[in-house]
C-alpha cells in the first residue's frame, strides 16, 4: 500500500474531528499546551502517526517527510486565508468556545520536527527488535 493512504486517512479524520468540534461546541483537548516549546496534544498525535507510518514504510522515510511538510504548508495557507468553503470545518467562530477554537489551521515548524522524530523512532523500533 502507498504510504500516502494512511496520511490522507488521517487528514480526513482530522477534518471530521474539526467539524464535529465546531458543531458540538466543545473545547479541543488536543490544543492543550505541554509546556515545552509550542508542543501540545496535536504534537503527540503527529508523533504517534509518523511513528506508525515510519515503522510501516521504513524505505519511504524521505517521501513521508515530504508529505508531512506539504501538509504543514497547506495548513499554513489555510490559516492565512481560509477559503469560504471551509466555513464550519475547524474554525469555530460562533460557538461558546470560540476563543479556544479559532485559528485551528496553522502549520508549525515544531510539527515537522515531531514528524521527523516519529519517523526515526518508528524506523529505529524495527532495527532493535
Amino acid at each position: 500500500m502507498n504510504p500516502l493512504w494512511p496520511l490522507l486517512g488521517s487528514v480526513f479524520l482530522i477534518c471530521i474531528y474539526g467539524h464535529m468540534r465546531c458543531k458540538l461546541d466543545f473545547f479541543d483537548p488536543l490544543s492543550t499546551k505541554l509546556g515545552i516549546w509550542d508542543l501540545d496534544g496535536w504534537s503527540v498525535a503527529h508523533l504517534v502517526l509518523f511513528f506508525v507510518v515510519g515503522r510501516a514504510y521504513p524505505a519511504e522515510l524521505p517521501l513521508l517527510f515530504a508529505y508531512g511538510a506539504a501538509w504543514e504548508i497547506i495548513e499554513h495557507l489555510l490559516g492565512k486565508s481560509r477559503p469560504s468553503w471551509l466555513g464550519g470545518w475547524a474554525n469555530c467562530e460562533e460557538n461558546k468556545n470560540a476563543e479556544y477554537n479559532t485559528g485551528w489551521w496553522f502549520g508549525r515548524i515544531s510539527d515537522l520536527v515531531v514528524n521527523g522524530i516519529g519517523m526515526v523512532l518508528g524506523w529505529m523500533s524495527l532495527r532493535r527488535f
